[in-house]
């Protein structure tokens, strides 16, 4: 909902061309953003467990784990 708001509010507002990297992220982009850093992370720190990349906000797609951004 904040996101329609902030997207209603700076469209009727603006004179000019409106810009839709201003919006705040969607939930589910937020989501997996998180899922994806914390994932990072325990890469970094060496972590012992075996974490899989598709369960952390990634997905298999020729051969590479692409970043999942949205659930819809």
């Amino acid at each position: 909902m904040l996101r329609y708001k902030c997207f209603w509010e700076k469209v009727t507002s603006s004179i000019t061309t409106f810009q839709v990297l201003s919006l705040p992220p969607t939930s589910a982009a937020a989501k997996y953003h998180s899922l994806r850093v914390y994932l990072q992370a325990q890469d970094w720190i060496d972590t012992i467990c075996d974490l899989s990349p598709e369960m952390w906000g990634g997905q298999l797609s020729s051969g590479r784990v692409d970043p999942c951004t949205t659930d819809h």
